[in-house]
């Protein structure tokens, strides 16, 4: 986007080939949506097509929600921002599966799901990519080991899983538990980058794009989302209703684990 922003200041003073408008055209609806914000704050219009194959326009006449930081409500004596909550933001996977506790769509085990995370991502040739859950040793894994009790810190890497050994576990566990493992936000998904229901992993995740495993799969269709993008945005909003949330993908990107998005229960 700043690269646009440049050429334009450049060109608009070119007699010859002057630019005053610059567009950008989305195949898809909802990462038009996605960018939109921050599109339009850089007065570049946001574009998409359809499903009639048309180009629609999708910033003429947007007008973002005002989202003060909250330091300014304090100055200004108002009382905190207070409104329905719209995005559930979880530790792991389950928020994304119909039953986190039942046997899964299509006989997948737990781990399988982070396995598939990794392998989506692998397609791209990205070796000694990691990702981690926390897992509880009562629920069907592929990795599972006689003995293991209570929980366990699941680490995906190049196609080789399983569970942590206790020393590493425990710190990571401790880091976990440090913070709020789901949070409720006031805050329309496309102000975050996220399109739901969504995943959010550790950087570097390129694909930001639907996980196509075929129909039946329970990660189906999600749109993986890299952790920078999302927190890149959650501090810009500079507010502490959003601490929470901060922590948690503070957490996603320091130490790997991965994250779920989905529009809040109390939204339906």
């Amino acid at each position: 986007m700043l690269d646009l922003c440049a050429h334009r200041a450049q060109m608009r003073g070119d007699a010859k080939q002057p630019i005053d408008r610059v567009r950008v055209l989305f195949m898809e609806e909802r990462d038009a949506r996605r960018y939109l914000h921050e599109l339009w704050l850089r007065e570049i219009e946001c574009w998409y097509v359809d499903a009639q194959g048309c180009e629609v326009r999708a910033d003429d006449g947007y007008q973002p929600e005002r989202i003060l930081p909250e330091w300014v409500e304090r100055t200004l004596d108002r009382a905190p921002r207070v409104a329905a909550t719209k995005i559930r933001l979880s530790l792991g996977l389950a928020s994304l599966l119909a039953d986190p506790e039942g046997e899964l769509p299509g006989g997948w085990c737990r781990d399988d799901l982070v396995h598939h995370v990794v392998d989506w991502l692998n397609e791209d040739h990205r070796p000694s990519y990691e990702l981690r859950e926390v897992l509880g040793a009562h629920l069907p894994r592929v990795s599972a080991r006689e003995g293991e009790t209570g929980d366990l810190v699941m680490r995906v890497v190049d196609d080789v899983g399983g569970a942590l050994p206790a020393d590493e576990a425990t710190p990571l566990l401790a880091r976990a538990r440090a913070v709020r493992s789901e949070v409720e936000l006031a805050f329309d998904p496309d102000r975050l980058g996220l399109s739901l229901p969504a995943i959010i992993a550790p950087d570097p995740y390129p694909r930001q794009q639907p996980i196509k495993f075929g129909k039946g799969h329970p990660l189906d269709g999600v749109i993986v989302h890299p952790v920078s993008d999302v927190l890149a945005r959650v501090r810009s909003l500079n507010r502490e209703d959003l601490r929470d949330a901060e922590a948690l993908l503070q957490l996603c990107a320091a130490d790997r684990f991965v994250l779920s998005a989905i529009a809040s229960p109390k939204q339906a």
